[in-house]
């Protein structure tokens, strides 16, 4: 890709050509060091188990939710080979970059049947782009390797893959809670289970990301307990508390009020529970009339959970009489 160097998980280099040739473009032999630094390493970003997605898990905050900020990375390539380079920008998930498009095109992978980009590793992993105007010799495109595998497919919980390598974005549990601006439509609120910020399920069960192992790079590492909070104690953290928490952190994309909108769904699709009635009821008033409406569907929820509960106990007191 001329004029483009794409960076995979932001640490690994890979160029428009094969190898990068320091002699070539005359970089100093302290920023070669830099970037065959970068060539070593991969960073994974999962995975995720698969209970930890799934809605068995009540109450508990699941997702992607420890990505860390971004920023830092791309100072790093920076710091790595701008200094003798013209570059524009660097971008890490950071700008409306067409990157799977280019990543598949510079030969880093395939994009996979769930739309996602995959290479023989899987696909925990981010991208990143450097805009140069250094002239670079294009790479060949990889072939697909999804074969007959339709588990992405199967697996999704909204049914947003609608065929192999078409999304329907607007039914994607990702879409709905990081970049949805505005009400959950209410027919897809109970597939979202407990997920809060994302969902990874087609990644999960993805036969390549068993490969995947998780990072040992600290940037990645959980923040804040997020792993062991339940969803009770996170919808009632106040918006202060809020951008405390989530400073440097993607969770900023959903904002406050997309935060407690998700998790008033998470918290609807939980077992009738008292102590969720009570959550839910501390927030009926909030100042946002969106956080309102999916309180009061999450309400709904609950109370129809607790009569069938009292229900099937009615039932089972009945008592048994031989005919």
């Amino acid at each position: 890709m001329r004029g483009v160097l794409m960076v995979v998980a932001a640490l690994t280099l890979l160029t428009g050509c094969a190898s990068f040739d320091v002699g070539r473009y005359g970089v100093s032999v302290e920023n070669a060091t830099a970037l065959k630094k970068l060539n070593a390493q991969k960073v994974d970003v999962g995975p995720f188990t698969a209970a930890e997605s799934r809605t068995e898990i009540p109450c508990r905050a699941v997702g992607p939710i420890t990505t860390p900020d971004k920023q830092p990375f791309e100072q790093y390539i920076r710091k790595a080979l701008i200094d003798e380079l013209t570059v524009s920008d660097v971008f890490v998930d950071s700008a409306p970059v067409l990157e799977k498009a280019l990543a598949r095109e510079a030969g880093l992978g395939w994009i996979g049947k769930h739309t996602n980009l995959l290479d023989r590793d899987g696909s925990w992993f981010l991208l990143g782009e450097v805009y140069t105007d250094l002239p670079l010799p294009p790479d060949a495109p990889v072939s697909d390797h999804c074969g007959s595998c339709r588990a992405c497919i199967d697996v999704c919980p909204t049914q947003a893959i609608v065929a192999p390598y078409e999304l329907d974005a607007r039914r994607c549990i990702s879409y709905l809670t990081i970049e949805l601006r505005g009400s959950i439509p209410e027919e897809l609120r109970p597939a979202i289970g407990n997920r809060i910020f994302g969902c990874d399920d087609c990644q999960l069960f993805c036969p390549w990301n068993k490969f995947a192992q998780p990072t040992k790079v600290g940037d990645f590492a959980v923040r804040h307990h997020l792993d062991n909070t339940g969803l009770i104690e996170l919808f009632a953290w106040s918006e202060a508390e809020w951008q405390t928490r989530t400073a440097g952190s993607a969770l900023r994309r959903a904002g406050y009020e997309g935060w407690l909108r998700n998790i008033a769904v998470a918290l609807g699709n939980a077992p009738g529970d008292d102590r969720v009635v009570t959550a839910l009821q501390a927030r009926a008033n909030d100042p946002s009339a969106i956080v309102c409406e999916h309180v009061r569907w999450a309400l709904e929820r609950q109370r129809a959970a607790a009569s069938s509960v009292r229900t099937a106990n009615s039932i089972t007191a009945e008592p048994m009489v031989d005919p």
